[in-house]
């Protein structure tokens, strides 16, 4: 996500939303908050939703989550081109090296369980456009992001040829739009909840990142 200068924001989540809920026959006001400051509007039902979040069962106490998922994160490693480092799957071969996670970001547990175990030199940071700076300006070897979150942030700064992501990833998880519970009628959650179904049918997301990047980005040989 990109916010612009106005206050407005941009980017593939906020596309694939604002098709949902114009499918689904709703206007749709995106504004750009801190994740814990959204989460406790979400809790005290002063907001409508929360974009990108991740299923909790302890969240369904203030969240009401539809059945389809807005879009899967692949979580991956990243490094400069310039940088040889691989990766194999075992996170004990990356002891020797700095990586940089996001502060708060909900990674899968064996990765968690790696940084404990293999005693991992990690950072932290407050979003992606830090992770993207700290690996063009050498500061980190790693950066464990989110594939489109860290493109959308290289594409900001004219990182997208600088860097390569390996593989395997990290993990793929699914995200959500959370709706506050009590707050937004069962029959909206529906709604945008049979718009994001056929939009997977049909393979939106990949309209949209052509959008946003060239082919080579999105295909790279």
């Amino acid at each position: 996500m990109i916010e612009r200068k106005d206050g407005s924001v941009e980017g593939i989540y906020v596309d694939l939303l604002r098709e949902a809920f114009g499918r689904a026959g709703y206007e749709v006001r995106f504004s750009h908050l801190p994740f814990k400051r959204a989460l406790m509007m979400l809790k005290g039902k002063r907001i409508d939703a929360v974009a990108s979040f991740f299923y909790a069962k302890k969240r369904e106490s203030f969240a009401v989550y539809p059945r389809i998922p807005v879009m899967n994160y692949k979580m991956v490693f990243m490094a400069r081109k310039d940088v040889l480092i691989s990766f194999s799957g075992d996170y004990a071969d990356l002891a020797p090296y700095s990586i940089v996670v996001l502060r708060g970001s909900s990674y899968v547990p064996e990765f968690i369980g790696a940084i404990r175990r293999h005693n991992l030199n990690i950072f932290s940071v407050n979003d992606f456009d830090q992770s993207a700076a700290m690996i063009l300006n050498r500061r980190v070897d790693l950066a464990a992001v989110e594939l489109y979150s860290a493109l959308e942030s290289l594409r900001k700064i004219n990182g997208l040829d600088k860097v390569r992501f390996l593989e395997p990833p990290i993990g793929i998880v699914p995200t959500y739009i959370a709706f506050a519970k009590d707050r937004v009628p069962r029959e909206v959650v529906k709604a945008v909840e049979k718009a994001l179904e056929s939009m997977q049918s049909e393979n939106y997301l990949e309209l949209i990142l052509r959008k946003y990047f060239p082919s080579r980005i999105l295909n790279p040989r």
